[in-house]
């Protein structure tokens, strides 16, 4: 069973926050001497807040407090070591005791404020910092209650839980797909066994999937989206459509989505059923054949079966031969029937079966499983191969005149030859854009290099001679006007020199940065991250990195040219007052985090033709091989996500 929720959260047995009389908070001390609770109580009191406040040093006091004083909230100091707030943290994690700690204490420690935060601290304030503890305590406090708040609201949901079991265990083995999903977030709440095997990815790995879209292939999911928008927008609840999904082993196929809204909990979701179109289509076929077949009439069955044309659609009786045979097969094919009759299913797989599917295994599965399909090489009469979809079932002799296999065979080979050139044209795209990106920055280096080379130099040489000539006036015209007036001329010209020298300097540094050659890419974005902060006054974080990353030459100008062209936006577009950058390694992917608090961008510009900015990211994406996420929302910002295959460089 692929579940969401287990027993324990259907069912949860957790201890209440109790929430404290309106104006009124009972404040629990932890660990503090006396001249600190001394300091916290005067504090707060002075700030107007009503509370009661109990001390306690022992875990045995400790947790009496918890049921006897009932607290709204815990402060806890760092500097005991048999019992501290870190340890009480961890207690109220084990034991689910969902009241709020905030860590107060007079060193700060960053190995242990992490620690703490990650253990559930509210927040983690210095004692001379105490000015913002009144508002922590509050936020706290607030935050605790809208968490049970929540949990109750779930309980409340699932209050049947046999009711709720039965359901999950009867949708979990139904022979369709079905999935259920949060319509706003498009994340998923429930899947079956059936949708797993549609997509090849368990439960565990779709809910880590952060919405539905993410299984939908990339061209498609604009579509999708569309469509799913349809059953929030219009009165009629439900949606029939199709959709592409990429499997796992990246195979693309065609399901058919029948799709509804419903309200739960003051939720929206989405209940879908999912049916592969292949399938459905086979079972549809297969259906008129048997009540075809089931009349007396069997020329109606006959009938039936030869009009189909675009399928190959034969039997095979239980030694496997072929006992009938319509037009379609012999379009396909390319036998006529009296050619093929009672000749064994095996005539059309090839002799050389070490890269081939044995037809005996496809046959005795079809007789364990009643059903088989699959994609593989077949061969025609000529001799040629083909890729063909087939699918094997095992019919019921009672219900049949003869025979105990049903055969269908669609030829896939147009399909196959437009995915080939299709993806050898995304190939050539991606080598080509890696070509051009690579010349590009070749040239800027060229450019550079003679800039610095050459005209730098000259430009050097000519200050030289200007101080040099300015010398010689001062000592050979005596005549004060004149004198003076030439040195004011050749210092106007030396001002305008020194300014051309730090234009071509800026001009250098922006064709080809020498800190990216020399010292490597983190380095050469924290000198980028410094020169943005300097020159547009957006503050820019970068998170450490733990570990060396090591990049060939152009792959790290290429994440560099990213970085930049997204700093470029955020002070274009964003009105944003910070920026975080993040640069590391996960499973084998890089990953290129940049994240501002500005005002977001609107969906429909972001799939804007003008929106040059994000055309070059996604160029230069394309060229690595990555991939390339956007998100963001009016009024929260935007994250732009770059993620690229790493293989660190080997250092000489």
């Amino acid at each position: 069973m692929n579940l969401l929720l287990s027993k324990d959260d259907i069912m949860p047995h957790r201890k209440k926050t109790t929430k404290s009389k309106r104006g009124h908070l009972n404040i629990l001390l932890l660990g503090h001497d006396d001249d600190e609770a001394a300091l916290i109580n005067s504090f707060l009191k002075d700030k107007g807040l009503k509370f009661s406040l109990k001390r306690v040093k022992t875990l045995k006091d400790f947790t009496s407090a918890l049921h006897q004083f009932n607290p709204s909230i815990i402060i806890a100091d760092l500097a005991m070591s048999k019992f501290n707030g870190l340890k009480a943290l961890i207690y109220l994690r084990k034991h689910d005791i969902n009241v709020p700690l905030i860590v107060v204490t007079k060193q700060q420690i960053e190995n242990a404020a992490v620690r703490c935060m990650k253990e559930g601290a509210s927040d983690f304030i210095i004692s001379k910092s105490l000015t913002r503890l009144p508002n922590s305590i509050f936020n706290s406090i607030k935050a605790a209650e809208r968490k049970m708040q929540t949990n109750i609201s779930e309980t409340r949901l699932l209050m049947n839980y046999e009711l709720y079991e039965h359901f999950l265990k009867i949708m979990g083995e139904i022979d369709i797909g079905l999935l259920i999903v949060n319509a706003e977030t498009k994340e998923f709440i429930f899947v079956n066994e059936t949708f797993c095997k549609i997509c090849r990815y368990t439960a565990a790995e779709i809910f880590n999937f952060s919405s539905l879209s993410n299984l939908i292939a990339g061209k498609n999911r604009e579509s999708f989206e569309a469509e799913m928008a349809k059953i929030l927008k219009h009165n009629n609840p439900i949606n029939i459509f199709n959709a592409i999904i990429l499997r796992k082993d990246n195979k693309k196929i065609n399901v058919e989505f029948t799709a509804r809204r419903s309200f739960m909990n003051n939720r929206v979701l989405i209940i879908s059923i999912i049916k592969e179109v292949t399938e459905t289509l086979s079972k549809r076929l297969m259906k008129k054949l048997i009540d075809e077949a089931s009349h007396e009439n069997e020329k109606r069955y006959r009938s039936l079966i030869e009009g189909v044309k675009d399928y190959a659609i034969f039997m095979l009786d239980s030694d496997w031969r072929i006992i009938s045979w319509n037009a379609g097969a012999e379009r396909i094919v390319g036998y006529k029937e009296k050619e093929i009759i009672l000749k064994n299913f095996s005539v059309f797989f090839p002799k050389n079966r070490e890269d081939s599917i044995d037809p005996i295994d496809l046959l005795k599965k079809a007789r364990n499983d009643k059903h088989v399909e699959t994609e593989l090489q077949l061969i025609k009469k000529d001799g040629n191969k083909f890729w063909a979809s087939l699918t094997i079932t095992r019919l019921n002799d009672k219900d049949l005149i003869a025979g105990t296999f049903s055969i269908i065979i669609r030829d896939l080979t147009k399909n196959k030859i437009s995915e080939e050139l299709l993806h050898e044209q995304e190939t050539q795209l991606r080598s080509l854009a890696k070509h051009l990106q690579e010349a590009r920055e070749e040239e800027k280096l060229r450019i550079a290099r003679e800039l610095h080379d050459e005209f730098s130099q000259m430009l050097t040489v000519l200050r030289m001679d200007l101080t040099v000539l300015s010398r010689t006036i001062s000592k050979t015209i005596s005549e004060p006007i004149q004198r003076n007036s030439l040195l004011e001329k050749i210092s106007s010209i030396a001002e305008l020199l020194e300014s051309t020298i730090r234009s071509s300097r800026r001009i250098i540094t922006e064709l080809r940065p020498a800190v990216l050659d020399e010292l490597g890419l983190y380095t050469a974005i924290q000198w980028q991250a410094q020169e943005f902060e300097t020159r547009t006054g957006i503050r820019c974080k970068i998170i450490k990195l733990l570990y060396d990353i090591n990049l060939d030459k152009h792959t790290s100008t290429a994440i560099f040219r990213i970085l930049q062209e997204g700093l470029t936006n955020v002070a274009k577009h964003s009105a944003a007052t910070n920026v975080v950058i993040n640069l590391k390694v996960i499973d084998h992917k890089l990953l290129l985090e940049l994240k501002d608090n500005g005002r977001g961008i609107d969906k429909n510009k972001l799939r804007s033709p003008t929106s040059t900015g994000l055309l070059g990211i996604r160029e230069r994406v394309m060229a690595l091989n990555g991939s390339f996420e956007i998100h963001s929302d009016i009024g929260d910002g935007t994250r732009l996500l770059i993620y690229v295959p790493y293989k660190q460089e080997e250092k000489l």
